[in-house]
């Protein structure tokens, strides 16, 4: 007996255990398991029948499992069948908007009799072992539909392989044809011919660009001409004015006339001989760009002659062949 309070009884005792087993129970999902005696005198691998059958109708087993056929003791909300089971009709699912015209019309369809299952409001009620015909059923048309997909896959990846083959295939049969073809022509004196001729298919004629090149190098030598001409000119019309300036210089020493007038005209004459020397120096410029263009063009002639040379050359080895 404590201090300050009552003391604690057997039945107080009892009633906290049995607190607690209701919260443990409340708080889980029990299972109970039956334990059956198989014979009475103990023996292992011997088993009575009767008194196997007296145990399970002593302890309600049978009639447990009587009420449970006679009842509809598995159930389902309509969401989640029609989630679970519309694959086995998606047409009748989505064919109402009603669930039990849905429902009905699925059963209907797929053969279930009405006598295994019932309609509620919002849960669909089963007997026991009806939901197992319906997860046959479902587990056939997933198995069918994971087949057809391997199907589909290993159709993909072997039609892969086998173009690759057939490929290979042909592209032998080509590689043969045309080694057989070679063994046979390779001693034909047209088909020598035309070995040696293939690679001067599509190459510029030779003489042609020669002329062109011709053509060129005079264009550019009447150019070159042309600005000697001009700087020949400059230096005679500098020579003129440099003449003229002396004599302007000797008028102005022995006339003593008018300096100003004098001093004028020598300006006049030093800024245009400043202008053409100007432009002499740009027609040097250019004579010298033109020299340059000159001697290239020359040189490409000559190169394109060793190649007219050699192209030649190689036509007569192509006839003495013929021969």
């Amino acid at each position: 007996k404590k201090k300050g309070g009552g003391g604690k009884t057997v039945s107080s005792v009892y009633l906290v255990s049995l607190g607690e087993l209701m919260t443990t129970l409340h708080s889980c999902e029990p299972h109970f398991v039956r334990c059956l005696v198989p014979n009475t005198h103990k023996k292992p691998g011997d088993v009575e029948p009767p008194l196997i059958m007296h145990q399970l109708t002593c302890n309600g087993v049978l009639e447990g499992i009587r009420i449970c056929m006679r009842g509809f003791p598995n159930r389902m909300l309509y969401p989640d069948f029609k989630a679970r089971y519309a694959i086995l009709g998606a047409s009748e699912i989505a064919s109402s908007g009603d669930n039990k015209t849905a429902v009905y019309a699925l059963m209907d369809k797929i053969e279930f009799s009405r006598d295994r299952y019932r309609l509620g409001h919002t849960l669909v009620f089963f007997r026991a072992g009806a939901l197992a015909f319906l997860e046959e059923k479902r587990d056939d048309i997933v198995i069918k539909l994971l087949r057809m997909m391997q199907g589909q896959v290993f159709k993909h990846i072997k039609a892969k392989s086998f173009e690759k083959k057939r490929d290979q295939r042909e592209l032998i049969k080509v590689a043969q044809r045309n080694f057989r073809k070679y063994m046979a022509l390779r001693d034909w004196g047209w088909f020598v011919i035309i070995q040696k001729t293939r690679p001067l298919i599509g190459m510029p004629n030779p003489e042609e660009e020669l002329r062109l090149l011709e053509e060129k190098a005079n264009a550019t030598y009447g150019v070159y001409k042309e600005k000697l001409d001009t700087k020949a000119k400059l230096l005679e019309e500098d020579q003129i004015i440099e003449e003229d300036k002396k004599a302007l210089l000797k008028q102005i020493e022995s006339e003593q006339g008018n300096v100003s007038q004098y001093h004028e005209k020598q300006a006049v004459m030093t800024a245009k001989k400043a202008e053409l020397e100007v432009e002499l120096i740009s027609y040097q410029d250019k004579l010298v760009k033109t020299e340059q263009k000159r001697v290239q063009a020359t040189n490409d002639k000559k190169e394109l002659e060793q190649e007219t040379v050699t192209v030649k050359k190689d036509i007569g080895d192509v006839e003495m062949v013929i021969q």
